[in-house]
């Protein structure tokens, strides 16, 4: 957090040779995080980059649930944009 407060843009999460994370890790740190910030906000100071599926999805279930979100799939959007801005032009998301 201290990166965060002190100015840092956004943080990498990298999962990089992580097979599994347990579904209370998942909870108590992205989950809290995305909680904290809100979707919104999470999406502007993280990005989480080489997930596997199953990461993915145990992510996907804590950023949803601390952040209150009805749907799924933040951890895509997260990742996506690997710090680039994304833009909307003409009905299509550019990256």
């Amino acid at each position: 957090m201290s990166y965060i407060n002190d100015g840092a843009p956004y943080l990498i999460l990298d999962f990089e040779g992580v097979p599994m994370v347990s579904s209370s890790f998942a909870d108590e740190t992205i989950g809290k995080l995305a909680e904290r910030f809100g979707p919104v906000g999470f999406a502007q100071r993280f990005r989480l980059i080489n997930m596997n599926p199953s990461v993915q999805m145990l992510l996907d279930r804590a950023i949803a649930s601390g952040s209150q979100l009805s749907s799924t799939g933040m951890t895509k959007f997260l990742s996506g944009n690997e710090g680039r801005p994304v833009t909307r032009r003409s009905g299509r998301i550019k990256r």
